[in-house]
């Protein structure tokens, strides 16, 4: 178990204590989203919408510009639901301009 300094008194070293303490934790919340989002993907390969949050994860998370291209080209051609993303609510309600 990591102890951790308060956050004012968290200075030098004591912020290599803290990254090493949060990378393990931070690594394995990042496998079980990357399993938990494959396994919906294939449940719902042609939703538009997850492909768009996928590709999202992708290149905010695993860093992975070149696989989130592919995500966003695959929602595109599925539909990608930007208006619901992008919170454009007029979009879910038939509303044009």
């Amino acid at each position: 178990m990591c102890h951790l300094p308060p956050p004012v008194r968290v200075r030098g070293s004591a912020w290599q204590s803290a990254l090493s303490c949060a990378t393990p934790t931070l690594h394995r919340s990042r496998t079980h989203l990357a399993t938990r989002a494959a396994r919906v993907l294939e449940r719902y390969p042609a939703n538009g919408k997850l492909l768009r949050c996928y590709g999202k994860f992708l290149e905010d998370v695993k860093h992975d510009p070149v696989a989130a291209a592919r995500a966003y080209a695959e929602a595109n051609r599925n539909g990608g639901g930007e208006g619901l993303l992008a919170l454009d609510l007029s979009a879910l309600h038939g509303e044009v301009g």
